[in-house]
């Protein structure tokens, strides 16, 4: 990924693509919009099939080369596509089946550059969010993608007892940028439920970083050995050595390969 976007949503489809636009997440990239938070609805989903051609065609006029929609039964598509958009819809279908569909492991795994997450798709994206559920206010918890937590549909007055939460108006956004993509292997209690094993960090341009178990796709540019005893840490790599201090007393060993971007 190079990018990745929390939209708070707004019922004007063309007006929240038409904001976008200066993201340059549509310009000369193929794009997928994926309609899992409506597709229980029978007229929600008969409403996006009528209007589809119309949006496919403004996505093409603001850029796109390739736009096609897909569900649950042809999700694993997207990974054919440059920019992924996560629809509004139901956060309670939204996010379970997700987790079925196995979303963020296909994305980590992926050359998808962008993934814009659309009111429910927001909350999918982040640690948590904050929607409906019976018409009534409820955390739900996202993949983690990004280390946000969000508010959706936001009005002056509300969001009192989340006051850590990001605020979204409709047709507000975040945009985070990705600077690295890194998996290490070998011995880590921190990230490593057993100790032994691998995970993956992504580094988002002044937005701390991000740990996954498993691999994500990237290129190896570079190559180096972390040794981390009591406080200090040293790295020695294809691009140098360097020796940290640490505040805290830990104890691993790991070889790492990634990309900075």
């Amino acid at each position: 990924m190079d990018k990745v976007i929390l939209h708070g949503g707004g019922p004007d489809l063309k007006k929240i693509f038409t904001d976008l636009r200066g993201e340059k997440v549509f310009n000369g990239l193929s794009v997928v919009y994926v309609i899992c938070a409506i597709e229980k609805s029978v007229s929600l989903r008969q409403k996006f099939q009528n209007e589809w051609p119309e949006t496919a065609a403004f996505l093409k006029k603001l850029g796109a080369i390739r736009a096609e929609a897909v569900d649950s039964e042809n999700f694993s598509h997207i990974c054919e596509f440059d920019t992924v958009i996560l629809a509004d819809g139901s956060s309670e279908y939204l996010l379970p089946q997700l987790g079925k569909l196995k979303f963020r492991r296909r994305l980590l795994n992926s050359d998808i550059k962008n993934v814009i997450g659309i009111g429910a798709g927001a909350i999918a994206l982040s640690v948590q969010g904050i929607g409906t559920k019976n018409y009534v206010e409820f955390a739900y918890d996202g993949f983690g993608i990004v280390d946000e937590r969000i508010m959706l549909h936001y009005r002056p007055g509300k969001g009192k007892n989340y006051p850590d939460f990001i605020k979204l108006m409709d047709y507000q956004y975040l945009e985070r940028s990705v600077c690295g993509r890194y998996s290490e292997a070998g011995w880590d209690t921190e990230h490593n439920m057993f100790g032994l094993g691998v995970f993956s960090r992504i580094d988002y341009r002044d937005e701390g970083e991000r740990y996954f178990p498993g691999l994500c796709r990237k290129r190896v540019r570079e190559i180096y050995l972390r040794l981390r005893f009591l406080r200090y840490a040293l790295i020695i790599g294809n691009k140098g050595i360097k020796l940290f201090r640490k505040k805290d007393y830990k104890f691993k060993l790991t070889v790492g390969w990634g990309e900075k971007l």
